[in-house]
Parts: structure tokens; C-alpha cells; sequence
């Protein structure tokens, strides 16, 4: 699905019901926006793996502009700025109020990114990753833009205790992308967050120890994310 805001065209992709039955009522669940990784990564990476957390969210997966489905602009229009703003414009755009983000670093991929790498896979865990890139969009543009531009100088870190919503921090204690002190950091700054290392992870956490990583945001969303709305339709 796109949505046409800000100027361009955002590709968009919906993963199980907003709303579930429960005996008389119809209940809402929350609306999760998933974010790649990058800059010019794609969405893809994340299928099948999040397809557990659809059971307590309806996931929104997004490509960037630039990136993925989404159109193709300027290169100099692949901003951190802009891609925030995307974001918020699809939120009005789908009429939803307050939703979960979930978010993993910019992208990345194996072996440095990930403990469970293998380096002598069978044909069909070749093929599988083969499947894998073919699936996927990715551009060097927006690429080149990031590491080249914005994300020399980025820091967030004197804006971080405005934050008021519940934030859930993970890091891996083998990341050498995001240092665990690092994640002690944010998570220390963030007035309302709660901060979990996975010990067997490198920065593809979600690969690494996926059955715990999923386990612990469900975990987190059931107790700290309070649905919309709950009433009979």
C-alpha cells in the first residue's frame, strides 16, 4: 500500500487485525510502526521474524523514501528530519492517535553484525539468503547520504529526557555497532525507560536471540502500553 505525503510516496504494509474480537466487544489493539534499518535499507528484513508480535499489535511496516517500495527523490531529500516527519504525516494519514514505534539500529547484516552467523551454510541456507537480498530494495543512495552527511553529527542525547512515553532500550553485550555503555546511556536518560541486554547477542539482535527478543517486547507492550481505545463497535 502507498500513502502520498510530504511530497512523495510512502510504501506501507499492515500485519494483523486493529481490531479483535473479545466475547461481546470488539477490542482495539495497539498500531506498532516498524522501522528499518539503514539508511536505505528496507522493511523486508524483518519478515517473518516480528510476525509473533502481530498476536498483541497491528505492525505497520514502512520503507523510508527512497528506500525500498517508496519513491524515488532527490538525495538530498533522504534526511533523518524528513524521514521523521514521513512518519508522523502516515500516523495522520491512517487517522491513529498514539501508536508503538519499534526500531533497530540503521541496518546491517552478517557475520560482524551477528553471533549466529554461519560460514559454511547448506544450499538451502544459501538460497534462503539469496531469497533474502532478492526480496529486499535497498539504496545506496540514502546510504551515502547518512554515513556521509547527517549521521556524523548526530545526537539526540540532550533531548532525550523530554521524552515522556514509555521507551524499552535493548542492547547486545557483543554489539560493536551500539556498545552496551551506550545503551546504558540512553536508557539512563529516558525518564520512563526500562533496559534489557541480550548476552548472546551481536547488533542483529533480533536473529541472534529472536525467541527472547520477542518474548520481551510483548512483554514490555502488555505491561506498559495502555491500549487506544476498548469499547464495543
Amino acid at each position: 500500500m502507498y500513502a502520498r505525503i510530504n511530497g512523495t510516496r510512502i510504501f506501507f504494509d499492515v500485519e494483523g487485525m486493529g481490531w479483535v474480537p473479545d466475547g461481546p466487544i470488539l477490542r482495539k489493539k495497539p498500531t506498532c510502526f516498524v522501522l528499518h534499518g539503514g539508511p536505505g535499507g528496507d522493511h523486508t528484513g524483518y519478515k517473518p521474524a516480528l510476525s509473533p508480535l502481530s498476536e498483541i499489535m497491528q505492525l505497520v511496516y514502512i520503507d523510508n523514501r527512497g528506500s525500498g517500495r517508496s519513491a524515488v527523490g532527490p538525495s538530498e531529500s533522504y534526511s533523518l528530519e524528513n524521514n521523521v516527519e514521513d512518519i508522523e504525516a502516515l500516523r495522520e494519514y491512517l487517522g491513529l492517535e498514539k501508536i508503538v514505534l519499534h526500531g533497530h539500529s540503521y541496518g546491517g547484516m552478517a557475520p560482524l553484525y551477528s553471533t549466529t552467523h554461519n560460514p559454511t551454510p547448506t544450499d538451502a541456507e544459501r538460497q534462503s539468503v539469496q531469497d533474502a537480498r532478492a526480496r529486499a530494495n535497498r539504496s545506496y543512495q540514502a546510504l551515502n547520504e547518512g554515513f556521509g552527511g547527517f549521521l556524523r553529527t548526530f545526537d539526540l542525547r540532550e533531548q532525550l529526557p523530554a521524552i515522556q512515553a514509555p521507551a524499552l532500550v535493548m542492547g547486545a553485550r557483543h554489539d560493536w555497532i551500539t556498545p552496551v555503555e551506550d545503551s546504558v546511556e540512553i536508557a539512563g536518560l529516558i525518564p520512563q525507560s526500562e533496559l534489557v541486554i541480550f548476552e548472546q547477542s551481536s547488533h542483529s539482535v533480533v536473529k541472534d536471540e529472536h525467541a527472547y527478543y520477542i518474548s520481551t517486547v510483548k512483554d514490555f507492550v502488555l505491561r506498559r502500553i495502555h491500549e487506544t481505545a476498548e469499547h464495543p463497535v
